[in-house]
């Protein structure tokens, strides 16, 4: 099975009662000891910090949703007798030594294509990706650093 993915995006701003928006963040004023607002002479307003209003941006949040979304998946692959399943961890969290495809977007698709002319070289993009995921693992295979390869020339 290809690498099912999903790109999710979703507001900062909640919805109030009436189907509003609401705000994305709130005031909180720095209090002193005493619970009094400090006041900042310099900016001539009184010290504050801003509080975010959901805990949607949170990193526990991306990992709930993903979790939730390859049960649902899991789900209905079964219901449908399908043997695939999908495990929203990434290899190194499932304990498979396998090293993850590299993602190319629309510019390095189309330097690709540039590249398989006959008189360029295409990008060594697995190579690299490799070489980036041992180093991260703290294997030694290859050194420290990668070499990234870059053409001169444009299409």
């Amino acid at each position: 099975m290809a690498a099912p993915h999903a790109h999710v995006m979703l507001t900062m701003r909640p919805f109030d009662e009436g189907g509003e928006w609401g705000a994305k963040q709130k005031k909180e004023y720095i209090l002193d000891g005493d619970g009094n607002k400090i006041y900042d002479r310099k900016k001539r307003q009184y010290k504050c910090k801003s509080v975010p209003t959901t805990d949607w941006n949170d990193q526990t949040k991306a990992e709930e949703w993903r979790a939730a979304w390859a049960q649902i998946c899991n789900q209905h692959l079964g219901q449908n007798e399908h043997a695939e399943h999908i495990d929203h961890r990434s290899y190194e969290r499932q304990g498979i030594d396998q090293i993850p495809t590299v993602h190319l977007g629309v510019a390095a698709s189309a330097m690709g294509k540039c590249a398989s002319a006959p008189s360029r070289q295409p990008l060594p993009t697995t190579f690299r990706a490799y070489c980036h995921a041992r180093h991260r693992r703290g294997n030694r295979e290859f050194p420290n650093r990668c070499i990234t390869l870059r053409t001169q020339r444009k299409c």
